[in-house]
């Protein structure tokens, strides 16, 4: 039998506790009902890309579709008009530090929402390829945990 032998019970050649102990997991992992595919990206375009070409990889060559995509660090929505109170802070301020200071701050703000819309645009795109929401679970300082990430799955009714 030669590596990587795709060979059934009935080919010979394909017996022993290894093919055993192979073919059990081969079963348990992909039988449907027993194993659900959760895919995880950050909000970035690329990276986004790519999760989508794996989502299609796992459902064209697998044939197991994603039950899930999360999408980790989304950019939270900044306040209405911060931008512009950054601008006009900066426009008013009478003294040239300040000034400075407060154009850095709303040159950050603009940052911050660009990422956030493009965020959006990533989390519509990949709605649109994988005909299912995406999770988001928000930035901040700290990834959640695994535990943490399962009591979000449950909260939102996503098992």
């Amino acid at each position: 039998m030669s590596p990587g032998c795709a060979c059934r019970r009935s080919s010979p050649g394909c017996f022993g506790p290894l093919y055993d102990v192979t073919e059990r997991l081969r079963r348990d992992l992909l039988g449907p009902g027993k194993t659900a595919i959760v895919i995880v990206t950050l909000p970035e375009r690329l990276v986004v890309r790519e999760t989508l070409d794996l989502w299609r990889a796992m459902r064209e060559t697998v044939h197991m579709t994603p039950a899930r995509l999360i999408i980790n660090r989304f950019p939270r929505e900044l306040p209405s008009g911060a931008e512009a109170e950054a601008r006009a802070l900066a426009e008013g301020a009478s003294r040239e530090a300040l000034r400075g200071a407060a154009a850095a701050a709303g040159r950050a703000i603009g940052v911050r929402a660009a990422a956030h819309a493009e965020a959006r645009d990533m989390e519509t795109l990949a709605q649109r390829e994988t005909s299912a929401a995406p999770l988001t679970i928000a930035e901040r300082a700290v990834d959640p945990d695994v535990a943490e990430t399962a009591g979000v799955l449950v909260a939102g009714g996503w098992t």
